[in-house]
């Protein structure tokens, strides 16, 4: 399961976005090519870490968050 920054980047943006994600608005917010971008997702996919249909856009499957559970916070201190 080792995932490279830019994999990460785009699971984790995948993850947390509560709107349709395309992958032009993946390479604008994550400053990546758009090449870089369909590469990054197909190597995803086939890895079956996202999925994609036409009417839903770009999402993260079962085995995707699985891939981002070891890099949760599990505890955090806060300092004031």
């Amino acid at each position: 399961m080792n995932l490279t920054k830019n994999e990460f980047q785009v699971l984790e943006f995948v993850e947390c976005s509560k709107e349709k994600v395309s992958q032009r608005k993946l390479s604008t917010n994550l400053n990546i090519s758009v090449g870089t971008v369909n590469k990054i997702i197909s190597n995803l996919t086939s890895k079956n870490y996202l999925t994609y249909t036409s009417e839903d856009g770009i999402k993260s499957t079962k085995e995707g968050r699985e891939a981002l559970e070891p890099f949760r916070v599990k505890r955090a201190i806060l300092l004031a």
